[in-house]
């Protein structure tokens, strides 16, 4: 009688750690060798789901980035013979089973066969609303690749990594310019990234930080969303969350440091301080273990080339309808981390009503902001952690400018959630006021 497989690496959070890692080669193994005709096998991570057919090696890359199935232990659709008793097989078990004699039948052929049923996915984690307000989700590829770039781009522990990739793109392309590398670094480091830190545990006796390593793998598919946040003295709320309210708590500015492009041939780039401007659309949360977390905001940002301008007294005027991302593609930088966001209040103009004029607000103490909301909801602690540098990248083919370096800080952060009490508070502000200062204090309803 051969030995059951041990399948207890499926449920470790660390994805390279040595159990897991081969565990994942035992499992494709085993795949191999019962596979169907063809060179192709069912991929069993969290986002194909044994719906998508692939490769052995794309399979691999999977199960290590995305994470295994971990109600999938009855590997029916790899070879495995059907569990009887069904105490491990959670994962492949279908639902409409039970609906009628037929899909009893068409049930057992799919089994026995190892085909799966195109309509009975089940969801490993499926979105339900979690305590603490957040829900989770599955990150699709753009936002989950958008996230997760942009963290490695402001990790500290990276730095020397991030260089590397720099000096190696310059090397293998003497004849393109700063801003030609800056655009591939922007978009390649992080699949570089990863097969370098492979690479280094395989073949080398380089010391490489778990936390280096975890930051390879990437974070899970699955994150969770909040509608509002409560960062750096400011109460934020997403454009959808505030459409019925009086008071608005999305806007966005982020302070950045830049080099500008005359041209992408451009040789001698001119450094910069840039403001800017935008408006909160999503929040997420990343998680790349249980102690590496971190939060970020998603915003339509305004070109500050089309969609930005000063007036004659002085006063900085924007336009929505020019955006510095136009469409969602992979290249796209929309997001921040939460604690680099400052808080603008967006003035309609009386005279050019695609123009409000921005105010800047000031921080209020994050206590005193939770008192005057009354919450009584559990409070998320600090993210430890989170040591972030100041370098960013980004690009767009219509902008000539590619930030490089942010200000952030890391610091206690509170969820505001879904169900908060709707009261206004000082924080709050009242588009139906005015305030001529660029620097005001937000003032409340009930002043």
């Amino acid at each position: 009688m051969n030995k059951p497989m041990d399948k207890s690496w499926i449920n470790l959070e660390y994805r390279l750690d040595e159990s897991y890692v081969k565990g994942a080669n035992e499992f494709l193994k085993f795949a191999m060798a019962n596979k169907l005709p063809g060179s192709e096998i069912y991929c069993p991570c969290t986002k194909c789901q044994n719906i998508k057919l692939v490769q052995e090696k794309v399979a691999y890359e999977h199960i290590i980035v995305n994470g295994f199935l971990r109600n999938y232990k009855n590997w029916i659709y790899h070879g495995e013979p059907l569990c009887t008793d069904g105490r491990d097989n959670d994962a492949a078990r279908r639902p409409n089973l039970e609906s009628s004699i037929c899909d009893d039948m068409v049930g057992m052929i799919h089994d026995a066969f190892g085909i799966p049923n195109m309509n009975d996915v089940v969801d490993d984690e499926p979105s339900q609303t979690m305590e603490g307000g957040g829900k989770q989700f599955l990150l699709d590829d753009i936002t989950w690749v958008q996230a997760h770039r942009y963290v490695l781009m402001n990790f500290n522990a990276i730095a020397s990594f991030r260089e590397k990739h720099v000096t190696l793109l310059r090397n293998e392309r003497p004849c393109a310019g700063e801003h030609q590398i800056c655009r591939i670094h922007n978009e390649t480091f992080h699949i570089w990234f990863m097969d370098h830190v492979k690479q280094l545990r395989q073949t080398s006796n380089a010391q490489i930080s778990p936390e280096v390593e975890i930051l390879s793998v990437g974070p899970d598919q699955w994150g969770r969303r909040y509608t509002g946040y409560v960062i750096n003295g400011f109460r934020f709320r997403t454009k959808e969350r505030e459409s019925k309210r009086k008071t608005q708590n999305s806007g966005v500015l982020l302070n950045a440091s830049t080099t500008s492009f005359a041209s992408a041939r451009d040789r001698n780039p001119v450094e910069g301080d840039v403001r800017f401007y935008g408006v909160l659309t999503d929040i997420i949360e990343l998680r790349y273990t249980n102690d590496l977390k971190f939060v970020l905001f998603k915003c339509d940002w305004i070109d500050n080339n089309a969609g930005r301008k000063i007036d004659e007294f002085g006063f900085t005027l924007v336009n929505f309808k020019h955006l510095l991302y136009k469409e969602n593609r992979l290249g796209d930088e929309p997001f921040i981390l939460a604690s680099q966001a400052q808080q603008v209040w967006y003035v309609q103009d009386s005279l050019e009503k695609d123009w409000p004029f921005v105010v800047i607000m000031t921080p209020r103490d994050v206590f005193d902001v939770l008192a005057k909301e009354h919450m009584t909801e559990p409070q998320v602690g600090p993210y430890n952690g989170q040591h972030l540098d100041d370098n960013i990248f980004t690009n767009d083919e219509d902008s000539a400018w590619v930030m490089r370096a942010v200000d952030g800080a890391t610091i206690d952060v509170n969820i505001v959630e879904d169900d908060d009490v709707d009261t206004e508070s000082d924080d709050d502000v009242d588009t139906e006021s005015t305030e001529s200062d660029d620097d005001v204090d937000t003032e409340s309803d009930d002043d």
